[in-house]
Parts: structure tokens; sequence; C-alpha cells
């Protein structure tokens, strides 16, 4: 039904949980790991306790570890069906020494007929905390009738302990975190996502939302709180609007000391198909004026499933995952003034509108490292791509026109752990620069874009590769080329 990932600036440990149906009886949840960037995962816990009746809902499944110590506890935020209604649940698990006791906690009113939970998020404050640390969860609820669809927030405290306390924080409703419209469609949906916030002085919690079917879906609307969630307080709302319509909402902040950086991304309609764009703040974002546009995709192609995720790092660095409407799958970074190349992972047939595309972090020597998780229609499974990519992009080298295609030997030769690669198009071209392992395994992609006449230069980082021999390719407009070049740390 859907997958989820996460890492910590405290671990190179990469987290992920998968909700899997199980035909006449209970979806379970299973929370995997990877100690190496991705490349094999190791089952680590799984949840089967729910009734025969539950569905988990499409897509609807978050994770968030903490660590502190030998403690590593995944707090899983996961969307079923129940009883003909929807509700929203936490599972808990202490896998940091081995298979550790779940347990489950549900939003309150889910036995209500009239209520029903959806969409729920979670994060936490362990970037700059240990175990101090608080847990965000957020889940939208509607309640028939009234139709009333409003966005809830609960306040997780001693969330390494057997018992966490659970807080629900209603500030300043209904313009706060309890957003609320009445009275619209009930085929209308609350898109929403929560992060959190340091910049050295303060702690925020972002909640973003969208609401999609209404005459409001047009905007994302933000709010904010700096003492948990007690209050919004006077002002901390905003939103930003463009001048068709949105679907989706997603945030993610830097997190950690002086990491001031908060981007929020969401599907963009634009004539019959919708593209990947996020709004970008290198101060916090709290007014309309520090935020800029920026498009991660923007093709004929439909952009149906988005991902963003922060990297904690003081450069403001952030990782984007989409699926289009083909069953590709992308990566892209970002670091506020420069895009990374848009690197296809896979192409996985399917119905691409179930499942999830998580893009991920890998908190390795090299800080380009990033994984792409997703699961793209009921019954497909979950897949993982892992790639080594470079912030930087594609660079030209001058203004003239070259006579013919051409990939030039890399420099230096042989290298550790960066060098450059040179090409050139003589007309406008599809464009790929793929890297191979010795034996034929894709290790990288340089470029995947379309491309102007020109010569061009692109930098490859293999911090995280092994001595050896690799390939480098380009594909364009018919013109194939292959040369070798050779790693050595």
């Amino acid at each position: 039904w859907g997958v989820a990932t996460a890492s910590s600036n405290r671990t190179s440990t990469i987290f992920a949980a998968t909700s899997e149906y199980v035909n006449g009886g209970g979806d379970i949840i299973k929370i995997f790991v990877s100690y190496n960037g991705g490349s094999s995962w190791v089952l680590k816990y799984t949840y089967n306790g729910f009734n025969a009746a539950v569905d988990c809902r499409a897509g609807e499944i978050d994770i968030e570890p903490i660590i502190s110590g030998n403690d590593t506890i995944v707090y899983c935020a996961v969307g079923i069906n129940y009883n003909s209604h929807a509700w929203s649940t936490m599972i808990v698990a202490n896998i940091g020494t081995g298979v550790g006791a779940g347990y489950t906690w549900s939003f309150g009113g889910y036995n209500n007929a009239n209520v029903n939970y959806y969409n729920p998020k979670v994060t936490s404050d362990n970037t700059t905390y240990t175990s101090a640390s608080y847990v965000y969860m957020t889940s939208s609820f509607d309640s028939a009738g009234t139709v009333r669809y409003t966005s809830r927030y609960l306040l997780v405290t001693s969330p390494f302990t057997t018992t966490p306390v659970f807080t629900y924080r209603q500030p300043n409703a209904p313009n706060g975190f309890w957003w609320q419209s009445n009275g619209i469609s009930s085929s209308a949906y609350l898109h929403q996502d929560i992060c959190y916030y340091n910049n050295g002085t303060v702690d925020r919690i972002y909640i973003v939302y969208n609401h999609a079917g209404t005459a409001t879906d047009k905007s994302v609307f933000i709010a904010w709180s700096n003492d948990y969630g007690v209050t919004v307080g006077s002002g901390n709302t905003l939103s930003l609007t463009e001048t068709t319509n949105i679907l989706g909402a997603v945030c993610a902040a830097n997190g950690g000391t002086s990491r001031t950086t908060m981007a929020i991304g969401y599907r963009l309609q634009y004539a019959n198909e919708w593209d990947y764009r996020i709004q970008y703040s290198a101060g916090g974002g709290t007014t309309t004026g520090m935020f800029t546009g920026q498009y991660i995709e923007y093709t004929g192609d439909t952009t149906m499933l988005i991902s963003l995720q922060a990297i904690d790092l003081a450069n403001g660095r952030f990782v984007t995952g989409s699926a289009r409407n083909g069953g590709e799958h992308y990566y892209r970074s970002f670091n506020g003034t420069t895009l990374g190349n848009p690197l296809q992972t896979n192409n996985i047939t399917g119905d691409v509108t179930y499942g999830g595309c998580r893009a991920g972090y890998w908190n390795s020597p090299n800080p380009d490292s990033c994984i792409v998780v997703w699961s793209p229609n009921l019954g497909s499974g979950a897949y993982c791509s892992r790639l080594i990519c470079s912030t930087v992009g594609v660079e030209p080298t001058g203004n003239e026109v070259p006579a013919e295609f051409s990939l030039k030997q890399n420099y230096p030769n042989p290298f550790n752990p960066v060098t450059n690669i040179k090409f050139s198009i003589p007309r406008s071209s599809f464009v790929k620069i793929t890297v191979f392992d010795i034996t034929g395994r894709e290790v990288a992609k340089l470029v995947n874009e379309n491309m102007n006449a020109g010569s061009y230069t692109v930098d490859f980082n293999a911090s995280d590769l092994a001595t050896g021999v690799y390939l480098y390719r380009i594909d364009a407009d018919g013109f194939t080329a292959v040369k070798k070049m050779m790693l050595i740390k």
C-alpha cells in the first residue's frame, strides 16, 4: 500500500517502513533498516496486530527514528480503514537492541461514525536533542453532516520510555493548527505535512496543508508554533497562492542548530498535466516574501507522487523524489540556488497513484548520496535505488557550437574521489551520462535531461564507492560512447 523512508544525523543507518496488503486478514506494517546505503535491507520489526477487517490506506505511512545511546525508537504513523471509516494510528518499536516490543496508539474518535482521520505525518526534534527529544504528529479529520475538515496536532513527550505521553494541542482554533473549513464538498481532501525547525534560538513546528476540492485549492496554508503547539501566536499563519490548482503539500526543514532553511513542495496544475514545484525560504519562512518558487519537475508528463526531505548540512540542501504517470521515478537535489540534475532511478510500469515515492538521504562520507524508495502499485512490492549525484549540476564550457558529438576522457584519471567529465553535443538533444561498475551495475546517473547544443562539464563524486574500474557512457540522439576510469583510494 505504501512506503516511507527516514534518515538521521546521528547514524548512517537508513530506516524504511512498508504497509502491506493481506488477503482475508488485517494488513501488516514492516520496519526495515539498511546499514550500507540501501544496497541491502534487514527486517527489524513486523506489526501484525490489526483486526482482520483493517486495510491500510494507499500511501498513508510515515516514519521518524529517534536515537539516544543504545535506544533507537521508530515512530510509524499509518492511515487505515476500519468499520467503514478512516482513522490514524501510531506504531512504536524499539529496534536499537534487536526487535522491540511494539505497541500502538490511535487518534481519538475513531469509534465515532461521524469522525474520520486521514493522512497522518510524524517528525521529531531529535536532530537537536537526544534523550530530551519530542515527537510531533499531525492528522487531518472530517465530520459528517457539517463536513468539517481540520488539521489536528499531537505532541509526544517522554518518547524513549515505555509510557510516552500523548497530548493534543489546539492553539487558536480554528486559525492555528486546528485549521478548519465547514460545509465543503465531501470529495475534498486535506493534504498536509509537518516538520521541525531550529535556528539556534527557537524550536519551531511547521504544519502545511492544502485543501483540494475547495475554493482555496490554489493555496498552501502554513502555521507554526514556537512553544511546541501551546499557541500559534499572533501572525504565525500565512498562505502561498498560485494561479492554478494545487494538489498535495509536503514540507521539510533542516533542523539542528543554525540550520535556517525550510521548504514546501506541492503538485501544480499546468494545462492538462501536473508539475512538481517547491517554495524555498533561507530564513525559516514566516512571511510570503521570504519564499522563492522553483520547479523541480516541469515536463509534458504528469507528476503523480512527490517527496521532499531535508539534509542536515549547513548549506541547506534538500532531496526530492517524484513519480510520473509513465512509471518513471526521479531524484533531484536542491540547495536554494542550484538544482541538481534530474536523475531517473527506474521505470516501473503500473499505477503510480498507489503506494508512494520517497526520497531519502544516506548520512555517509559523501553528502550527495541518496536513495529513492517506491511502491508503484498494489502487489508489486517495494523497490530501492541508490544514487550518487552532485548538486552543482552540468556547467557549460563555452559559447561555440561543436561540430560533432564527443565524450572526453575524465580528468584526473586515476582519481580520488572526484573527477571531471567533458562532453559536447552539436544540436539540442536528450542526454544521458551513466556510470557503471565493472559488472555492469549502474551506480550513478550524472545527466538525464534535454540540453541545448554546446560543450559541457560535469563532476563525478565517488566518495562512497570502492576502489576499482568504472565505465561511463553517453547516450544522445543516437550517439553512444563509453570510456573507462580508475578510482584509487
